[in-house]
């Protein structure tokens, strides 16, 4: 049994509500489809943030390797690098191996908040905090966004010569 917990840190000002055309495929075939649930103001965590979640229970019928998918419709818009931004879904994936080897085993968490501000012309860096109590290695890759389970996102990477005045000397300090 697998317990799945997807939270969602929302702008408290926006008519946008969780759950809102959102799934979570649980890479066996199945999914479940997120109901829309109220937010809770956290005043506490800044400006205008509120928190949602969902959590589910799921059974696998048997041992192997699974990526557990949850898909949202309402991706931010103007986005540059993202063809039509608005249209396109957020995607985010976890896979793990489900092994009979295993007495209990605990996906990693992300303790860092995704509560960041990024500004215009300066790197954007985020650490999600991730560990995994039982001590398994964690990875991340960089990846090209999905619009869907296997669709890619129509996306220019940010090093694409079209986002600067001048490619053969752009650097990250805004100096070249």
């Amino acid at each position: 049994l697998v317990k799945v917990t997807v939270r969602a840190y929302l702008n408290s000002t926006s008519t946008t509500k969780f759950g809102t055309n959102s799934r979570i495929f649980f890479g066996d075939g199945s999914e479940f489809v997120i109901p829309v649930t109220d937010a809770v103001i956290k005043p506490e965590l800044g400006k205008n943030i509120s928190v949602a979640e969902i959590t589910v229970q799921h059974r696998y019928s048997q041992y192997g390797s699974y990526t557990i998918t949850y898909i949202e419709r309402d991706r931010s818009g103007n986005i540059v690098n993202i063809f039509n931004s608005a249209d396109t879904p957020y995607v985010t994936a976890v896979s793990f191996t489900l092994s009979q080897d295993l007495q209990c085993n605990n996906l990693p968490v992300l303790a860092v908040f995704p509560l960041d501000k990024a500004c215009s012309r300066v790197a954007f860096l985020h650490n999600p905090g991730a560990y995994d109590i039982d001590g398994d290695s964690i990875s991340y890759e960089i990846a090209v966004p999905l619009a869907g389970l296997t669709e890619l996102a129509v996306y220019t990477s940010p090093a694409d010569p079209k986002y600067y005045t001048n490619f053969s000397q752009g650097n990250e300090d805004g100096t070249g």
